[in-house]
């Protein structure tokens, strides 16, 4: 009867998996190439000799779809429990991807191939974690111990306690250049050739940078290994924390959630700040607070109340913040530690999951780690026991401008077995002598600058050269550029492969370095993470302004100059004659005979195309050209910065104008759009041009030659009485549980400062050149300067 019926399908729900049958495909013509996803190659049984099968390490290949209702002849399975924990979780999601793996690999042809890639980053530049590397086991040589290269290391004296290191919290202080991170390193490969498996090993890193390196290095050590250990930055450990075994919903989150990068949490910020009629201006300082107030939120929520006059509307526009991040499905990378954390405090079974997985902790530049990050390691390695932070207290130089907590790290020093690497082959004696000086001063005038560990020489390996140092003080800029170019002359006519660094303190001074070395014929390579910085970027924006004022002759101009910057139309050098001596348009001329007439004419009957298709169609067509290297994938990228912007762009009556200004205001700024470009410089040999770069981007390098010119007081503030503070820094620093007041802000600021100091210092080599003008130029207009404390000091007598 019906009753009956409906027992049974209820049953049926409860105990099976029920789907539609797969749609039939066509059959593919012979020698087509099918693209698909794993569901759609198995359910139209797509047979094939080879396959690719790419991103092996997303973990999308393990998406844990395990409802009732769904993909039934993939995977069947009831379950009976108490309660569904994470390890019921872990084990029919294993079950599941071993199933999907089976009717895959049935579908390759027999006496076929198969080929895996992996990538680091997702498409939207997010690291990737897990995915099916542990699975695919089928390798050339499966033994790891047969696949080691030989890595032989004979550790110092002051390294080997790192190597000797079998268990327990240990804190190691490493000076600039004593081999950090080829130690860390060493221990890695010791702990995997010892029989800790790879996914017991979590090695955490403040810089994404950092993280590939180890990985690099690690797959170059073994060849065939199928399971690196977990290796990443902080945020990208919490993001495999809330994305694995479904923990997003322990903490309310959908399991496609998005992670928004700065375009649009500066987005939807604008938008709910103009809405109080406040400007620009305010954008900033709330972006700042919030993040600020997150880092502290537990008990900061109760300071609200007590804080500055404007922290009644900051609790709105928190809250409304937050209410529009959870209306996209999005969270931002202060929520990413947050949750992270929250799903290891409240629920025992994934705390204990990955305190079982984390049986050894190892973390580099240890000091730039923020209170909640360091939290997280905590709790993650609360389990074995086992922590090993790696850092140097006297490079740390990200805290006012980031919510590192540097005090944490010294506290861990202080309480845990320490060690001390302080023997460094890098730098020759003057310049390690004047670090160390530069120390001492700070203990003088500002206490706890400082950790008290100074760089000592290694017996014989350290460089050597006939001026190592030099200090001067000019009159003007125009003089000061002039001595600096000068000597980078001398440089390359004695050592044409010398590396030479040029430091400075802003981005803005870099550009103005670039062009003036530019103006001189000095070969430059410009570090900055400015997106026009990106060939490609660079001739996308130039077309798109030349589509938005196509009739514009001199614009026209500009952009000939990007191109044959760039080694394009280098063989129409009388084009910009051509093109002045016209009374009319050039793309309305008789300007056939030139390339890039028809270019142009080109593109502007393209514009009809969405904006990114349109940035896509500019990179891929000049990288057939073949002027710049990884333009194919920087093409790509650049297509999707531009549709972030153009996602984000609030319609108007012609948005392609909103679109391309906020493409030309991004392109002189520091990216933010969690996107790494593939830098074509970056894969050359390094030497024979002059690299320019911000003292915070140098960090981590190293440089035959060193010059930091601009050691104006202004720029270097060694004097905590006379920094000034920002105009909205009380406000921020109120939302916390125990704000600092102003005079330990200024003094935190000078203590950063003369740490930055050091770093600039310690990126020379063989010789390091210090120098400073008394007036340089503002606006156009000449202003008197102060020089820097301890460049002044350095140069008395001359």
């Amino acid at each position: 009867g019906v009753k009956e019926t409906k027992s049974y399908l209820l049953n049926q729900l409860e105990h099976t998996i029920i789907s539609e049958n797969p749609l039939s495909e066509d059959a593919a013509p012979a020698g087509s190439i099918v693209v698909g996803t794993v569901q759609k190659i198995i359910d139209s049984e797509i047979r094939a000799k080879y396959h690719f099968w790419l991103d092996i390490s997303s973990s999308e290949w393990l998406k844990q779809d395990i409802g009732p209702l769904y993909n039934s002849w993939v995977f069947q399975k009831d379950w009976c429990g108490g309660e569904f924990d994470i390890n019921d979780n872990i084990r029919l999601t294993q079950d599941k991807a071993g199933r999907v793996l089976r009717k895959l690999y049935l579908c390759n042809a027999q006496g076929g191939r198969i080929f895996a890639y992996s990538s680091v980053y997702d498409f939207a530049g997010i690291e990737n974690f897990g995915g099916i590397n542990r699975f695919l086991t089928d390798l050339p040589c499966g033994n790891l111990k047969e696949s080691r290269k030989v890595f032989k290391i004979t550790p110092r004296q002051d390294q080997k306690a790192v190597l000797d290191y079998t268990g327990g919290k240990m804190a190691v202080s490493a000076v600039a250049g004593s081999g950090k991170t080829t130690i860390m390193l060493a221990l890695i490969l010791k702990l995997l050739e010892g029989g800790v498996s790879a996914e017991n090993i979590f090695v955490l890193t403040f810089m994404e940078s950092a993280a590939r390196n180890f990985k690099e290095r690690i797959k170059e050590n073994f060849l065939h290994i199928n399971e690196l250990p977990h290796i990443s930055t902080i945020h990208g450990l919490a993001l495999r924390i809330l994305k694995e075994n479904n923990n997003c919903a322990l903490v309310g989150l959908d399991s496609d959630f998005e992670i928004i990068d700065e375009v649009k949490r500066t987005a939807f910020l604008s938008e709910i700040i103009f809405s109080y009629e406040m400007g620009p201006d305010a954008v900033e300082l709330y972006d700042r607070a919030i993040s600020a107030f997150k880092n502290d939120y537990d008990s900061s929520i109760k300071n609200v109340k007590n804080a500055a006059p404007k922290s009644a509307l900051f609790k709105k526009i928190f809250s409304s913040y937050q209410g529009v991040l959870s209306l996209h499905n999005c969270i931002d990378y202060d929520d990413l530690l947050l949750l992270a954390l929250k799903v290891l405090k409240t629920n025992e079974g994934a705390r204990l999951y990955y305190q079982r997985c984390a049986k050894y902790v190892i973390e580099d530049e240890a000091q730039d780690s923020s209170a909640l990050q360091q939290e997280l390691l905590t709790l993650l390695s609360a389990g074995s026991g086992n922590i090993i932070r790696c850092g140097d207290v006297n490079q740390a130089i990200t805290s006012t401008f980031s919510n590192s907590d540097t005090a944490g790290f010294k506290k861990f020093i202080e309480q845990n077995a320490s060690t001390k690497m302080d023997r460094s082959e890098r730098c020759s004696k003057g310049v390690y002598t004047l670090a160390n000086s530069l120390i001492e001063e700070g203990k003088k005038h500002c206490p706890g600058a400082f950790l008290e560990i100074q760089m000592k020489p290694v017996l014989g390996k350290n460089p050597e050269w006939e001026n190592e140092l030099a200090a001067r003080v000019f009159d003007t800029q125009e003089q000061e550029r002039a001595f600096v170019l000068s000597e980078i002359r001398k440089i390359f006519a004695h050592s044409p492969n010398a590396t030479v660094g040029l430091l400075l303190r802003s981005n803005w001074s870099v550009n103005g370095w670039a062009e003036y070395f530019e103006q001189n014929k000095i070969d430059t390579t410009v570090h900055t993470d400015a997106l026009l910085n990106n060939p490609v970027f660079e001739i996308v924006l130039g077309v798109f302004n030349f589509i938005l004022e196509p009739k514009n002759n001199e614009g026209i101009i500009r952009l000939y100059k990007t191109f044959t910057s760039q080694g394009f139309y280098a063989d129409e050098p009388e084009l910009v004659g051509f093109i002045q001596g016209l009374d009319k348009p050039f793309v309305l001329s008789e300007g056939q005979y030139f390339a890039l007439w028809w270019d142009l004419n080109y593109f502007l009957g393209r514009s009809f195309l969405e904006p990114e298709e349109l940035a896509l169609e500019i990179g891929n067509f000049y990288s057939r050209a073949g002027q710049f290297e990884n333009s194919d994938a920087n093409s790509i990228l650049v297509s999707l910065i531009v549709s972030k912007i153009s996602k984000t762009t609030t319609a108007a009556a012609n948005s392609f104008e909103a679109l391309v200004a906020r493409l030309n205001s991004a392109a002189g700024r520091a990216s933010k759009f969690g996107i790494k470009f593939f830098d074509r410089k970056a894969q050359q040999e390094r030497g024979g041009s002059v690299e320019i770069m911000t003292i915070h981007k140098a960090k981590g390098d190293e440089f035959d030659f060193v010059f930091v010119p601009e050691l104006s007081a202004e720029n270097m503030n060694l004097d905590a009485d006379k920094i000034k503070l920002k105009k909205n820094s009380t406000f921020t620093e109120k939302l916390k549980t125990a704000p600092r007041t102003d005079e330990e802000l200024r003094r935190e600021i000078a203590q950063e400062n003369y740490r930055l100091l050091y770093v600039a210092i310690t990126r020379a080599k063989k010789s390091l050149t210090l120098s400073s003008a008394l007036k340089y130029k503002f606006y156009n207009k000449l202003k008197g300067v102060e020089v820097c404390r301890f460049l002044k000091e350095i140069t008395k007598g001359g």
